[in-house]
């Protein structure tokens, strides 16, 4: 992994509906995140060998109205971000925004050639929820 770049993971569960988007386009967060954490190094290679691999242009119709709680943002050293990809798990829609790629939209089916990596983002999200709320509750016990 290039050492220079991290991978910063947040989470959204506003308390009323504001938008279906909480990043802007340079990764800024629009509202308070629930929880972010930066990936560790070898979460971030995984996660980024399969976002690479996505085709260069992508575009599903949707049926519902996504709202990507859950986004990932590759960062520079420099704070410059190169790509943001949010996520709704509820509906399974994926929007991706790269330097190196256009707009990439995907929508997941069953016939989706990316749905083992759906499964691994779902999965990484899981793992991330999990350290959070053990740090949490490690912080309010007061063990290390």
């Amino acid at each position: 992994m290039n050492f220079d770049l991290k991978i910063v993971a947040l989470h959204f569960e506003p308390t009323e509906q504001i938008n279906t988007y909480f990043v802007d386009l340079s990764g800024k967060p629009l509202i308070e995140p629930d929880w972010e954490i930066e990936v560790s190094a070898q979460q971030a290679d995984t996660l980024t060998s399969m976002v690479v691999n996505f085709p260069s242009e992508l575009s599903y119709g949707w049926m519902c109205a996504p709202v990507f709680r859950d986004v990932l943002i590759w960062k520079e050293a420099t704070g410059r971000v190169t790509r943001i990809f949010q996520l709704c798990f509820e509906c399974d829609q994926y929007l991706l925004l790269d330097s190196t790629k256009k707009c990439v939209l995907i929508e997941n089916s069953s016939n989706d050639p990316f749905a083992e990596s759906v499964k691994a983002f779902r999965e990484a999200f899981d793992v991330f929820d999990r350290e959070v709320n053990l740090t949490f509750l490690s912080s309010a016990t007061g063990s290390t």
